[in-house]
């Protein structure tokens, strides 16, 4: 039922967006928009499938004075540098997950928001539908996933004005919170081509499709692809999860 109620709200927002067309609104509702995803995503309390990961993640990651005298233990993590070094960070001023959960949400949120206000007409719409898969569909997992996808749509930018310096020093940005972002590399060199606009739509449709209807076969391809990347921690830990349970 709560997600009902801000699936409407922002469904609301969203409407009035499309129907008042007015630039100053449309800015307004958009940082209404991102609040509200803001405050839900950030101050979620053990919800979501990877809640309990990351929480035995957080608590085994080293403390930042640590990783100040040893910064060589930082790449023995299992996840990306700068998400070790910002756990590290928020335990040393004494935080939880609960905090890391609101700073990455603040920025993924912002940047989508202010990607979006740049690059749709109905911005607040656009909110609604990629954060309505997100969130509502799959209670605000891919935390890590969300933010590098963000700074990689930050990139996008550069690669119309084909500044390859900036769009890839952004993209790496992106991978030091999670390695799928090397995937993106490429797309500069042909990103930049016209297509129909029933091409864009097509590909759209049918990843959010392949999303929603948790397709097997994707998924296997994209564990294997984030093994390659060497992000297989999620997997062990859940199979560990999952021994733990079986014993007792």
């Amino acid at each position: 039922m709560f997600y009902l109620i801000i699936f409407l709200i922002l469904f609301a927002l969203a409407l009035t967006d499309m129907l008042v067309q007015n630039k100053t609104c449309t800015r307004v509702l958009v940082v209404l928009s991102a609040i509200i995803l803001i405050c839900i995503a950030g101050l979620r309390l053990e919800t979501g499938g990877d809640w309990d990961g990351y929480w035995d993640l957080f608590y085994s990651f080293p403390s930042l004075k640590n990783l100040l005298v040893h910064p060589s233990c930082i790449e023995l993590q299992d996840v990306e540098e700068l998400f070790v070094l910002l756990c590290a960070i928020v335990k040393s001023l004494g935080g939880n997950i609960q905090h890391v959960y609101f700073i990455m949400a603040l920025i993924n949120i912002t940047l989508i928001s202010h990607s979006l206000v740049k690059y749709t007409k109905y911005p607040v719409l656009g909110l609604l539908c990629y954060y309505g898969i997100l969130y509502f569909t799959n209670e605000m997992i891919y935390m890590r996933q969300a933010t590098a996808v963000a700074i990689c749509f930050l990139a996008i930018r550069y690669i119309d004005s084909r500044q390859i310096v900036r769009y890839m020093s952004l993209v790496l940005l992106a991978c030091l919170i999670h390695r799928v972002s090397l995937l993106m590399i490429p797309l500069y060199f042909f990103l930049n081509r016209r297509f129909p606009t029933w091409v864009y739509l097509t590909v759209v449709g049918v990843g959010a499709l392949l999303m929603l209807f948790n397709i097997t076969w994707m998924q296997n391809i994209f564990l294997t692809v984030t093994n390659w990347l060497g992000d297989n921690y999620a997997i062990s830990r859940s199979e560990e999860r999952f021994s733990r349970n079986a014993e007792t």
